[in-house]
């Protein structure tokens, strides 16, 4: 392993290879209408990220492009839409295939880091051993006294060994030391990326990893396992008159009581919109209504207001479907079954949880 490689000279070879892929900063006087105009570009896309908390993913950023800069005129209407709806986060389309391949990539790296992180730790143990063997041996020939050239020479070379192994030891541990750091870089990057901005909460992409994980425990293991779906009744109705500030923090409400209720029995995620999923592993439909049923219960005798105008949002509810995977099977079945009893339990008054029968 070669030990010349410093912190500060990794540091110089990434800003070299950062400006070699996005070119170096160019100073105000030297720019050209040209780049004023993409620069220009560059700040309304980003700000549109930022307004709207959008997923950093490559589709993104092209499908922002298109309706910020080049106005596409469908494209444009229909993410003007989604914001209308409050769902502008949902912007990205057709981007499971990305995601599962940016998640094969994240998994590669943090193994790769995995396997350096023990190679330089043993290295780290070994230059250690090393350099206490060293030491006793210098120790040991400094003992004995023998006016010999040969024998000077030989505790002089060891000494100026043991300060290399030593500063071979430094670099070492200063490389496990980033090794670390960019493990735990990549494993706040992920749960950020599993979770959603707004509530908190796993966001769809982590609750259909984990349905299709759960599903499979059940089944290998022959237990019981349900899937309850809930929606927001009226939701669109408390965005118009109330605005999307107040309709964002019903959304906060509902998934903090969902939690609350669940209290670790069940997994919540909002599913998008004003939609919540919960999964409930070794677990039966009647204990799973139990849990949603009171969560909707605790809701519904809240009374709620405009947290700027203390103006009271009337009765807010939300109804809710589930299925369980003797009924379902599939975990795509239970979905669509639990989202039927949902829309049943809609059409018979809202704010009620409706079973899926057998």
């Amino acid at each position: 392993m070669n030990m010349q490689t410093s912190s500060s000279s990794f540091s110089g070879l990434m800003r070299s290879i950062r400006d070699r892929v996005v070119g170096q900063p160019v100073a105000e006087s030297e720019r050209s209408a040209e780049v004023e105009v993409y620069l220009t570009q560059i700040d309304t896309v980003r700000d549109f990220v930022d307004r709207y908390a959008i997923m950093p993913l490559p589709g993104n950023y092209e499908l922002i492009y298109r309706h910020t800069v080049l106005k596409e005129p469908g494209l444009h209407s229909a993410i003007d839409k989604l914001i209308e709806l409050g769902s502008v986060q949902e912007v990205a389309v057709n981007t499971e295939a990305r995601e599962a391949e940016l998640d094969k990539l994240a998994q590669k790296a943090i193994q790769h880091l995995s396997g350096l992180e023990g190679v330089v730790a043993q290295s780290h143990k070994d230059a250690m051993g090393f350099g206490k063997q060293l030491e006793g041996g210098a120790a040991e020939l400094s003992a004995v006294g023998i006016d010999n050239a040969a024998v000077t020479t030989l505790i002089d070379l060891t000494r100026e060994m043991i300060i290399k192994t030593k500063a071979a030891e430094a670099e070492l541990k200063k490389s496990g030391d980033a090794i670390g750091e960019l493990q735990q870089s990549l494993a706040e990057a992920k749960a950020r990326a599993d979770t959603d901005v707004l509530t908190g909460l796993s966001n769809r992409r982590a609750f259909e990893r984990e349905l299709g994980a759960c599903y499979e425990r059940c089944r290998i293991n022959s237990l019981p396992m349900c899937l309850a779906i809930c929606d927001v009744d009226h939701f669109k109705s408390i965005n118009d008159q109330f605005g999307h500030v107040t309709g964002d923090r019903v959304l906060k409400l509902i998934g903090s009581l969902l939690e609350e209720h669940c209290n670790g029995f069940g997994k919540v995620a909002r599913f998008g919109g004003e939609e919540f999923v919960i999964i409930f592993e070794n677990c039966d439909t009647q204990r799973a209504l139990d849990i949603v049923d009171a969560a909707r219960a605790d809701l519904a005798v809240r009374k709620i207001v405009k947290k700027e105008t203390g103006e009271p949002l009337g009765r807010v509810s939300f109804s809710g479907g589930i299925c369980s995977l003797e009924i379902g099977g599939e975990p795509s079945e239970m979905l669509k079954i639990a989202d039927r009893c949902l829309y049943a339990a809609k059409a018979n008054g809202r704010n009620c949880i409706l079973p899926a029968d057998r």
